[in-house]
């Protein structure tokens, strides 16, 4: 999920990779998994944390939260999508 929709941890735009800095697989390997990365190398996601700078992390990771990028997907896409679906539905049913 995390490469098909280019984010990394939970919730929060530009910092939600840091939702893995107290998970198990962050406090061992200092990082975030390789599936957060944007070049898809193998480690590429390790000793993220020590690197400090936020621009460096960026362009190595992606830093946007995997739950922002959700719902904006929801609003943009998917609502409209049923709000569709139910006005073709109401108006067939009132045809019959």
């Amino acid at each position: 999920m995390q490469q098909h929709l280019s984010c990394c941890g939970g919730n929060e735009w530009q910092t939600g990779y840091i939702d893995y800095k107290y998970s198990s697989y962050g406090m061992k390997y200092n990082g975030v998994p390789d599936s957060c990365c944007v070049d898809k190398q193998l480690g590429c996601g390790r000793d993220i944390y020590s690197r400090g700078n936020e621009r460096e992390i960026a362009k190595r990771i992606y830093v946007n939260g995997c739950i922002g990028i959700l719902r904006k997907w929801m609003e943009v896409d998917i609502l409209p999508m049923i709000w569709g679906y139910t006005f073709i539905g109401i108006s067939l049913s009132l045809v019959d």
